[in-house]
């Protein structure tokens, strides 16, 4: 398949395993530039160099915590700095942890709204004036 994407950016948050990590496998194959995100450092430096072993991507790791404005706004600012521009964002960043509804405490909630809703949400705002 060719989806055109050769010297288009790509910031792929939740890139280090799962969903995430096959969109950038994907979009790496596709020959676009993949920025992966993700908060543990080594599961994404492996997912890169995999990634770079079965393309010829340039594959940029950049180690965040999205539920904190500071780590979006560091993250969306180091990949343009990094490749100049944003052309492609896939939100994939956490997983919701699993429990009974009428017991999952507050704080539970309240660490998966953050990254889960206001963590895309600032990182659309974020992104989204890089974008040609």
């Amino acid at each position: 398949m060719n989806l055109e994407l050769s010297g288009k950016t790509a910031l792929v948050t939740g890139g280090s395993q799962g969903i995430g990590r096959a969109i950038a496998f994907g979009l790496g194959a596709e020959g676009a530039r993949v920025a992966i995100c993700a908060r543990d450092k080594s599961r994404l430096e492996q997912t890169a160099q995999e990634i770079k072993a079965k393309s010829s991507a340039e594959v940029l790791v950049v180690q965040g915590d999205l539920s904190r404005l500071d780590e979006v706004n560091r993250v969306a600012a180091t990949v343009k700095e990094r490749f100049g521009r944003i052309d492609i964002l896939v939100n994939n960043a956490g997983a919701i942890r699993g429990g009974d509804f009428l017991t999952i405490p507050d704080e539970q909630w309240a660490g998966d709204w953050s990254l889960k809703i206001l963590g895309y949400v600032r990182m659309a705002r974020a992104v989204f004036p890089m974008m040609h």
